[in-house]
């Protein structure tokens, strides 16, 4: 969703602003990603003797979670950078718009 938030200054600033409120209801869920690391001690690596096992599936789930929680986590953060450029433009031709208006009364 951030990915359709525009940078510049779109006409109608209720849909951007709308957009913004609905993107950050659901943002929460990005960081949040990152417990699911915690998950990884339910996979048992260790053997009996204390080394880690060599099983294939183990090391494929361990793989899946890890590079699924990582690539989400990233492309979150990414997504936090697109929207936060887009509010601080949008605030700043707010604010550049309120002082011209001010200065010409």
């Amino acid at each position: 969703m951030s990915f359709h938030i525009d940078t510049g200054h779109p006409r109608n600033g209720l849909i951007f602003w709308v957009l913004i409120l609905i993107w950050l209801l659901f943002y929460p869920n990005t960081p949040y990603l990152l417990t699911d690391l915690f998950h990884l001690s339910l996979l048992n690596p260790y053997g009996t003797n204390g080394l880690l096992r060599l099983n294939d599936i183990m090391w494929l789930k361990f793989s899946l979670l890890l590079i699924s929680t990582l690539f989400s986590t990233i492309l979150g953060m990414w997504g936090l950078d697109k929207v936060s450029k887009a509010i601080t433009a949008r605030l700043r031709f707010i604010s550049y718009g309120l002082n011209i208006w001010s200065l010409s009364f």
